[in-house]
């Protein structure tokens, strides 16, 4: 079981890479910028968006 864990968080560890620093800086971009900024940058989501970033924050922080 606890091979299985240390496995897992490794290969978490490994996908994730340099994101969580860039996760929190991906956060307030969106905040900063309005709907028609969004749609120029091809972002149409911004919640979707948001929720994605905070997935891998997630992660980041049981990893940790």
């Amino acid at each position: 079981m606890m091979q299985k864990a240390t496995k897992t968080i490794v290969e978490v560890r490994e996908k994730l890479g340099d994101m969580p620093a860039e996760a929190s800086n991906i956060i307030k971009f969106p905040n900063s910028k309005n709907k028609y900024e969004l749609e120029e940058l091809g972002i149409s989501d911004r919640t979707a968006t948001l929720l994605e970033v905070k997935k891998v924050l997630t992660k980041i922080n049981l990893i940790n």
